[in-house]
């Protein structure tokens, strides 16, 4: 065994040396830097600016926790993507480093919240669907940093820096677009309206389409009528499902998990005081 990884590695290096394949890895680096940033820029406001009616406030902290994970995992994957000199070891390495380091994401956050967690099968559900996804993504990796590399043989340093501006235009899109994907989809907007409409009335007599669970619901009645902003992200736990942090100018803070499907009937079973559920 130990001797087939020494011919895999002598035969690596004869290929190319690595310096040469330093300077591939240095490139994705960088681009996976950028693009992470511009990511988690664009997720953590995307629908705080699509939907301003929904009093939804913006989770600095989730922003930055979302930008270092998606920078680490495409940092990971710019080795691996720049480091072989083949395209299609550095494409398939590259995505499937990308869909592991999800993976890990996605298990830790359910050790972290195994107490109110479902089952993990449905973390299996919702990473393993991403492979596809994450090899298209080393592949526009590798593509980038091919690009970059022969922009930087240009001679011309006008033609140099148009391509260079280029392609450095072309990650941002990558990661505005990619940004887009974390926009609520309809089921979810209409579930937060339903929520907003009854945390802005004070009647609690009348029927109500959002129910809160009963260990909570007579401290959340004191706090209806008050300012309040919604820090909403999908849960950790639960496939098709948010968790919501309901923050009041009083300094009442309380989140609760709630179904995407809900739609404009609002049930809650999970709730807890504080930012995080229990």
């Amino acid at each position: 065994m130990l001797h087939r990884i020494k011919e895999y590695f002598e035969r690596e290096f004869d290929e190319e040396t690595p310096q040469a394949r330093m300077h591939r890895v240095k490139i994705g680096v960088l681009i996976g830097l950028v693009g992470g940033l511009v990511y988690a820029l664009v997720a953590a406001t995307v629908n705080v600016i699509s939907y301003p009616d929904l009093h939804l406030a913006v989770n600095w902290l989730n922003a930055i926790v979302t930008w270092i994970v998606v920078s680490l995992a495409l940092i990971a994957a710019g080795f691996i993507v720049g480091w072989p000199t083949e395209e299609v070891k550095a494409t398939v390495g590259g995505g499937i480093t990308l869909t592991i380091v999800l993976l890990l994401a996605n298990t830790v956050a359910y050790m972290a919240h195994r107490e109110s967690s479902g089952s993990y099968f449905q973390v299996l559900v919702s990473s393993l669907p991403m492979v596809g996804i994450c090899v298209l993504a080393a592949m526009a990796l590798r593509q980038g940093i091919n690009k970059i590399e022969a922009a930087r043989k240009e001679e011309d340093n006008k033609v140099r820096s148009k391509r260079l501006a280029i392609i450095l235009g072309l990650v941002i899109l990558i990661g505005i677009v990619g940004g887009f994907f974390s926009r609520f989809d309809g089921s979810a907007v209409t579930m937060l309206e339903a929520l907003n409409d009854r945390l802005q009335s004070t009647d609690i007599t009348s029927p109500s389409k959002v129910r809160f669970p009963e260990n909570v619901l007579s401290e959340v009645q004191k706090h209806y009528g008050e300012e309040y902003g919604l820090f909403v992200r999908s849960a950790t736990s639960t496939v098709g499902a948010l968790d919501v942090t309901m923050r009041f100018s009083s300094g009442y803070t309380i989140t609760c998990q709630i179904p995407t499907t809900a739609g404009s009937y609002v049930f809650m079973n999970i709730c807890a005081e504080g930012k995080q559920l229990k």
